[in-house]
């Protein structure tokens, strides 16, 4: 429970969230968004490089979908492998301060004919987190669309395939794309834990109930939210932070 909590409090600063020019994902029918707890993701990043990020949850309990959206120049390859390396690292992090964290599943591959990196994760700590990450480039900058499910074990199973759904929809917001090739990576990146069930081989996780005191008014239950906010926009606020040290030291080589 320590990275709910340190993520917790990280997020506690509110804000208002950089808002996408088009959506970042199709979200699905009958979700609301929730601009108060995606402006508190936001707010982690300096306010001069916020990503774009949608919060959006389902009429019951149990699922949350977080998709953020961050773009940095000028274009380069090299960034879309930091990009990837930093959704790993958010996770092999995490497994740092609470061991119970678990890679369940990593896949990546370029798509040359949308001409886009696409890369997908599984984590299991107290809820399941389902990623999706999208890189594609321009010929004016790289950006980068990240999606997680954020999964309670008393999910809906028709609210989970729904939010897994969406994630297919990740847009880049990339038009007039140039082809790239993925650098290999230079970090250490842990492989998936095996053997462990998967979101597809019918096993099904056994995990303590969660207990979620509600209030009168029956709200929605937002800790989905702040446990996927530990591992999902952290890597694109990460990836951010590193653009900054490195600009920042070319600078004072300039000079």
């Amino acid at each position: 429970m320590a990275v709910v909590r340190l993520s917790a409090a990280l997020l506690l600063i509110a804000d208002t969230a950089a808002a996408a020019p088009t959506p970042i994902v199709a979200a699905p029918a009958g979700w609301n968004s929730d601009p108060e707890q995606a402006a508190q993701i936001a707010s982690n990043a300096p306010a001069n490089q916020r990503p774009a990020v949608e919060v959006y949850v389902p009429h019951a309990p149990g699922v949350a979908l977080i998709v953020s959206r961050f773009s940095t120049a000028p274009p380069n390859a090299d960034e879309a492998r930091r990009a990837l390396d930093d959704m790993y690292g958010a996770a092999d992090r995490a497994k740092i301060i609470t061991p119970s964290v678990k890679v369940v599943e990593r896949a990546e591959h370029y798509d040359d004919e949308r001409k886009e990196l696409v890369a997908t994760q599984s984590v299991k700590s107290d809820t399941l987190t389902v990623s999706r990450l999208v890189v594609a480039m321009d010929k004016d900058k790289i950006t980068a669309a990240l999606g997680e499910c954020v999964i309670r074990d008393d999910a809906q199973p028709a609210m989970v395939e729904q939010c897994k759904a969406a994630l297919v929809s990740l847009d880049p917001a990339v038009t007039a794309r140039v082809a790239f090739a993925l650098p290999a990576t230079a970090a250490t990146i842990e492989p998936p834990s095996a053997p462990q069930p998967s979101m597809s081989d019918g096993t099904k996780y056994k995990m303590e109930p969660i207990v979620v005191a509600q209030d009168a008014k029956g709200t929605t239950d937002k800790r989905p939210i702040f446990v996927g906010a530990g591992l999902v926009v952290l890597a694109a606020i990460f990836w951010f932070n590193r653009r900054q040290r490195e600009k920042f030291g070319k600078d004072d080589a300039d000079g």
